[in-house]
């Protein structure tokens, strides 16, 4: 793409000639529209009388006022470069579609003032344009546009140009003169350096469409389903990369073999310089040669369309080869991800926008240009929000007591202007300027976050090597395509070895096999960190919000605590009679063991006296431990009963039996 672009820049450079055509343009718009301030046709034509009034005064003698010697021959120079060729042009349209053309120095009239004064051909133009006026009513009032057309051709260029000067009056009235001038060369090569530079695009294009189709047909083989998953968005750019390039050189072929066309060729030797009376040719060469030059100037135009698309899509090519690099791709990503806030801040962007501009057009629209229609409105709206407010200084505020030609206040322009610009352009922008700066400064910190992120030139360096490492392997998109065969999958298995491998492609070596092997075992290792990085970010996402969890806990008991509540002092009213009724309790219990007179324990002789009269029997007889249980149960000792648990631990016979049957344990 990089080598592309490069070469892109210079056949437009060299093909296309946008620099040179726009200054031959330029020169013939200014010398037709003409050099005196009174007589300008921008600033003087407002109707279809003035129009011929410039046509008489300013068009004919600027075409056809100035003699030059041209190799021998004399001939009617326009500008000082170009030379007239032949005749002038002029035609109408009217509103309900009738149409007329004439060559002024091909009528009867003109043909008759030039029977009486040979050469003269201004004066012989002249008379066929009053002719028209007079007797064929191109002056009519229902006249929408009308023409005054004439080709030149530049010898040091060598370059022909129709010139244009047309006037458009509206159904309201309003005349617009347009002054427009296309130049078109009659040489495709001026040099070995357009060869040179055509052929290395050509092998470029056909590079990319042989890989493309290579790939398309291997997909194509797997299947219906296949077929359709190869249309991702990136394919679908390598498509449209194809399609337009090869679209553009087959309008430049066309536009080459144009310029060779017999008619524009046939005035003109082999330097490309004018061997014939120009002024001589017939009405038939004529037509041809305004024919041919037209047709160029439709080919150049489609031709720029065609390479700004091609432009466009190469931008799109860069897109798809920075999605290899995570530091390339950020752009796109932060695209990507804001792509859901910019949708609907667009929606708030239009619903302040268009009723700022359509009041704007209710209000001015009367006495300001640039706001007279909707769309010229949306137009400043715009300009506006880039920063010209060019059309605004023209009302400035020290007016602000007087009045538009409408009665309009002038005030109420400024607060309109004003409000625009703080709500829109202040307020909304930088909001999307926050949105897009947002997305952007998240995806850069991930970034800074994976474990393989290398800058460009490592990546390159990285690639170099890759490629000195996979010479003579099978190429890893053929394996990637055996791979996502769902009908009949190359690799059948889970488990993944060297002789695995080996036995799903055909043809891989041993050494491609080692290789893959180490490669996948690498790719596992840092999708493995990935992910416990991944997981760590996690588990510190869940305790932070954990504590923002426990502090809004902690805050909401502390605010139910400080508030008075009814129901909280009746449960501490209950806790105060359950704390009192334990009290009662342990009183009675005390009680209890002074009558049970249950031995001290650290005593061992008095516990053995008190044991021995109570008569508690020996651990490992269980019908003795049966029968003591049943009388202590009688006598109602539960105290007892624990206290032998947890001195003597006597096993009842569900239970596992003691470590021990030592009484004194």
């Amino acid at each position: 793409s990089l080598i592309f672009i490069v070469l892109l820049m210079t056949i437009v450079v060299d093909h296309m000639l946008v620099f040179e055509r726009q200054r031959t343009e330029k020169a013939l718009e200014n010398w037709i529209n003409g050099r005196e301030l009174d007589s300008q046709a921008d600033l003087n034509i407002d109707d279809m009388d003035t129009f011929w009034e410039w046509v008489d005064g300013v068009a004919i003698p600027s075409v056809l006022g100035v003699k030059k010697e041209l190799n021998g021959i004399t001939q009617y120079g326009v500008g000082s470069r170009h030379v007239l060729i032949g005749d002038v042009r002029m035609s109408y349209t009217m509103f309900n579609g009738d149409s007329d053309m004439q060559w002024l120095l091909h009528t009867d009239t003109a043909k008759a003032s030039l029977t009486a004064k040979p050469q003269d051909y201004q004066q012989a133009a002249k008379d066929s344009a009053k002719h028209l006026v007079d007797h064929k009513a191109w002056d009519s009032m229902w006249i929408e546009r009308i023409y005054f057309s004439f080709i030149t051709y530049d010898e040091y260029a060598e370059a022909y140009a129709c010139t244009e000067v047309w006037v458009k009056v509206d159904r309201y009235g309003q005349a617009v003169p347009i002054m427009n001038s296309d130049a078109v060369f009659v040489t495709a090569y001026p040099s070995i350096m357009n060869y040179i530079a055509d052929v290395l695009v050509a092998i470029l294009i056909l590079y990319t469409t042989v890989k493309e189709t290579i790939s398309l047909c291997a997909t194509m083989r797997l299947g219906w389903q296949e077929f359709k998953d190869y249309w991702d968005i990136w394919n679908i750019v390598d498509w449209l990369s194809i399609t337009t390039s090869w679209s553009s050189v087959g309008l430049w072929i066309g536009l080459a073999i144009t310029m060779q066309d017999e008619s524009l060729r046939k005035i003109l030797d082999d330097d490309n310089k004018i061997k014939l009376d120009v002024m001589t040719l017939g009405l038939e060469n004529l037509e041809n040669i305004y024919d041919q030059v037209n047709t160029l100037r439709v080919f150049y135009l489609v031709t720029h369309i065609s390479l700004a698309l091609r432009t466009a899509v190469l931008v799109l090519k860069f897109f798809k080869a920075f999605q290899s690099n995570p530091r390339l791709k950020v752009v796109t990503d932060t695209f990507t991800r804001s792509a859901s806030d910019l949708f609907h801040f667009f929606i708030v962007f239009c619903t302040l926008f268009l009723p700022f501009v359509l009041a704007g057009h209710i209000l001015f629209g009367t006495d300001i240009e640039e706001m007279s229609s909707l769309s010229a409105a949306i137009n400043t709206g715009a300009m506006t929000i880039f920063g010209d407010y060019e059309w605004y200084l023209e009302y400035p505020l020290s007016r602000t007591g007087q009045a538009l030609p409408s009665g309009m206040p002038i005030m109420l322009l400024f607060i309109w202007f004003f409000m625009f610009h703080f709500i829109v352009t202040l307020v909304v922008l930088n909001m999307l300027l926050g949105i897009i700066l947002t997305h952007y400064t998240t995806i850069t910190e991930e970034v800074k976050l994976l474990p393989d992120a290398p800058a460009i030139w490592v990546q390159v360096r990285r690639y170099i090597a890759f490629k000195r490492q996979t010479k003579g392997f099978i190429g890893l998109d053929a394996i990637d395509r055996g791979l996502q065969n769902d009908n009949d999958m190359s690799h059948k298995g889970e488990d993944v070895s060297e002789e695995s491998l080996q036995a799903a492609f055909d043809g891989m070596s041993e050494r491609q096999a080692q290789w893959l092997m180490t490669f996948l075992r690498g790719e596992v290792f840092k999708l493995n960190e990935a992910e416990s990085k991944e997981k760590a970010k996690c588990t510190h996402t869940e305790i932070i919000r954990a504590e923002e969890d426990t502090s809004m806990t902690a805050f909401e008991l502390s605010r139910q605590l400080d508030q008075p509540d009814a129901e909280l002092g009746a449960k501490l009213d209950e806790m105060v009679a359950a704390l009192e009724a334990m009290r009662k309790e342990c009183r009675s219990f005390k009680a209890r063991l002074a009558d049970l007179q249950v031995p001290n324990p650290t005593d061992s002789s008095d516990a053995q006296a008190t044991l021995a009269n109570l008569q508690v029997p020996d651990p490992t007889d269980s019908i003795a431990v049966k029968a003591f249980y049943h009388a202590a149960d009688k006598a109602e000792k539960p105290i007892l009963d624990n206290s032998l648990h947890a001195n003597t631990a006597p096993a009842r016979p569900d239970e596992a039996p003691p470590r021990t049957a030592d009484k004194a344990s």
